[in-house]
């Protein structure tokens, strides 16, 4: 598993990895993913998700990163190819 570099400026979470980098954005409860090639891919989360997050958020944090990284990890570590 490849290490992942969290990081938290100006109330934006963002987790990063080989593959690419994840964003939560809690003012707009809104997600998003850029692949390492410089690729972007946009994801709204739902509700459930965003209210999830806030109640992480309520915890000091606690519980934000492990759900961010669940949310994209196919996108944040490269996979092994299917043979």
């Amino acid at each position: 598993m490849a290490d992942l570099i969290r990081r938290h400026e100006h109330g934006v979470y963002t987790v990063s990895g080989p593959a690419g980098t994840a964003r939560y954005e809690p003012l707009l409860a809104k997600g998003s993913v850029q692949a390492a090639d410089g690729n972007h891919l946009w994801e709204y989360l739902p509700a459930k998700l965003g209210k999830r997050a806030a109640q992480a958020l309520d915890n000091n944090d606690a519980d934000l990163w492990p759900m961010i990284e669940s949310w994209y990890r196919d996108r944040l570590e490269p996979t092994e190819p299917l043979l």
